[in-house]
């Protein structure tokens, strides 16, 4: 009878053994489901998105290192589950990436959309002046209100 090598992914002490890799496939979906991508409203929910995303890619790193390493022990077979667990975790996080990047841009938006308001009060009134400040105003994404 032919030992077969396959991996298996402890979900709670990030441990990966050598085991049965339907089983491993099995808590590698139950992590999965742990770690939804999902939109990001909030600073808060940025943290964790971003933490979510690092404890995939730390996982995604542990199989391909265990890949690596081990690569002239076992079979083509340990290879390709390796890859196929990785590309799980790998596109996961890559969809939590994209929600991450998402919400940063509308932030970034949000923040160079507000007009900027700069009032000038004169005592007389210089078109030069004014000039400068409008010039100013317009190449710096800003108003100008004029009070006298």
């Amino acid at each position: 009878m032919e030992e077969k090598f396959e991996i298996d992914l402890v979900n709670n002490n990030d441990v990966i053994e050598l085991k049965n890799y339907e089983k491993t496939l099995e808590i590698a979906n139950e992590i999965l489901g742990e770690y939804q991508a999902f939109k990001i409203e909030n600073d808060d929910e940025l943290k964790i998105a971003k933490e979510k995303r690092a404890k995939l890619n730390k996982v995604v790193s542990m199989i391909d290192r265990r890949r690596i390493d081990t690569i002239n022990d076992f079979t083509s077979l340990y290879v390709n589950q390796c890859k196929s667990l990785t590309e799980l975790f790998d596109k996961r996080q890559k969809e939590i990436g994209i929600e991450i990047n998402k919400y940063i841009e509308s932030k970034k938006e949000s923040v160079v959309s507000k007009p900027k308001v700069i009032t000038a009060t004169v005592k007389f009134y210089d078109e030069k002046v004014v000039d400068k400040l409008s010039n100013f105003c317009s190449k710096n994404n800003c108003e100008l209100s004029v009070k006298k």
